[in-house]
């Protein structure tokens, strides 16, 4: 039994990392099934990998957005990269 507020503070910790490491998972492996899909379906297609490039900078772009979020909720502003990154995407309203 957790006796003090340290005690309570330590276990939310816990599942909470818990909680974020099942979804990183689960995220790393959705991404590496879209990848090997799409790898297979252009070599059953012909081998011009275009499927394969589409899925990638889809998960680049998803990615940089993610960053630019996380940055945002962590209250990061004009930072010179997240600006960079900000003009780049082409002013997302985020």
């Amino acid at each position: 039994m957790i006796q003090s507020d340290e005690g309570l503070k330590r276990l939310f910790f816990y599942a909470q990392t818990q909680a974020e490491k099942t979804k990183y998972a689960r995220e790393l492996i959705l991404h590496m099934v879209l990848v090997a899909a799409t790898v297979h379906i252009d070599v059953m297609d012909g081998g011009n990998g275009v499927r394969f490039n589409v899925s990638l900078y889809y998960l680049i772009v998803n990615e940089a957005i993610s960053i630019i979020e996380n940055f945002r909720d962590a209250g990061v502003q004009n930072e010179p990269l997240l600006v960079l990154i900000e003009n780049k995407l082409g002013g997302l309203k985020l």
